[in-house]
C-alpha cells in the first residue's frame, strides 16, 4: 500500500499552519508539526492498495514532543474498528495523552467468587484514587467517547485532593467508544474503582477533574441494592454483606 502524491500536496495547502514538513519511508510517514492545537484537526490521506494481503495488522499512530521523546501518546489504528483516534484531553494549560485498556467488569467475578475478599479490601484502601457508589443519570456521545453522567451515592474511599467527589455531586465519566460497556445503564447503580483524573480550570476559574474509566478501572453493579436481588445468588449475597461491612469499617475506622 502506498500514498497518493496528491494527498501531500493537499496537506501542504490546507494544513500549512500546522505542518512544517514530512518524511516518507517504507514503513512510516512522519509529520513535523509546529504545534498541536486544542481544537480537533484531521489529516486526510488517500491510500492506494498495491496488492491484497491476509491477516492485516494494526498500524501504530504516535504523537510525541521532538525535544522530549519520552512524552508520547501511542494508539493502534485498524480498519476493523470505526474508532481510531488518539485519546487526548486538552485544557487551557496543556494536553494530556489518555491511554489504557478498557475498564474491567467484575460482575462475573463476584458471581463466581473468583476474587479474594482481603485483596478487595487492600485495593479499596490503597490501590485506587477513588472508590465510589454511583447512580447513572444519562449518557451522551462526545467525539470518540461516551460520557456517562452520574450522581455519587456514597464515597467509599478517595485520595485527599478530590474535593469534587462528594455525596450527591454530579460527575461525568468518559469511556472510549471502542469499549463496549453495556452495564452502565441509566437509572442503575454501580461501584467503580478508578485512578487518575486530569486537572483543569474552567473559564469561570473553577477547578475540575476529567475522569476516564479505562486502564485499571473496575466497574461492577452495586449488589448491596435489593433491586438486583443479590440473595438469589449465593456468592452475591456474600459480597453484599462484605461491601456493606467494609464501607462501614472504613468510614468508622479508616483504612
Amino acid at each position: 500500500m502506498k500514498l497518493s502524491e496528491h494527498s501531500f500536496f493537499f496537506l501542504q495547502v490546507t494544513e500549512e499552519d500546522f505542518i512544517d514538513s514530512y518524511d516518507v519511508s517504507k514503513r512510516a510517514i512522519t509529520f513535523y508539526l509546529q504545534k498541536i492545537p486544542q481544537e480537533e484537526i484531521c489529516f486526510k490521506l488517500r491510500m492506494i492498495m498495491d496488492f491484497e494481503v491476509e491477516n492485516l495488522q494494526s498500524a501504530k499512530v504516535e504523537v510525541y514532543d521532538y525535544s522530549k521523546k519520552d512524552e508520547r501518546c501511542v494508539k493502534f489504528y485498524s480498519l476493523q474498528y470505526e474508532v481510531a483516534e488518539l485519546d487526548v484531553f486538552c485544557s487551557k494549560e496543556n494536553c494530556h495523552c489518555v491511554e489504557g485498556e478498557c475498564a474491567e467488569i467484575w460482575d462475573n467475578k463476584l458471581k463466581g467468587s473468583l476474587i479474594d475478599a482481603s485483596a478487595v479490601y487492600d485495593m479499596t484502601c490503597h490501590g485506587y484514587d477513588y472508590v465510589l457508589r454511583i447512580k447513572v443519570s444519562g449518557a451522551r456521545i462526545a467525539g470518540n467517547h461516551i460520557v456517562i453522567s452520574t450522581v455519587i451515592q456514597s464515597v467509599i474511599n478517595t485520595v485527599p485532593d478530590r474535593s469534587d467527589l462528594t455525596v450527591d455531586s454530579e460527575v461525568d465519566f468518559w469511556i472510549n467508544l471502542r469499549c463496549t460497556i453495556e452495564l452502565l445503564e441509566s437509572g442503575h447503580y454501580y461501584i467503580i474503582y478508578g485512578n487518575g483524573g486530569y486537572h483543569y480550570i474552567e473559564e469561570s476559574g473553577t477547578e475540575r477533574y476529567r475522569y476516564y474509566l479505562q486502564g485499571d478501572s473496575i466497574i461492577m453493579k452495586d449488589y448491596t441494592r435489593e433491586m438486583y436481588n443479590p440473595e438469589a445468588v449465593a456468592h452475591l449475597s456474600y459480597w453484599k454483606r462484605f461491601f456493606t461491612r467494609m464501607e462501614t469499617h472504613i468510614r468508622t475506622n479508616g483504612c
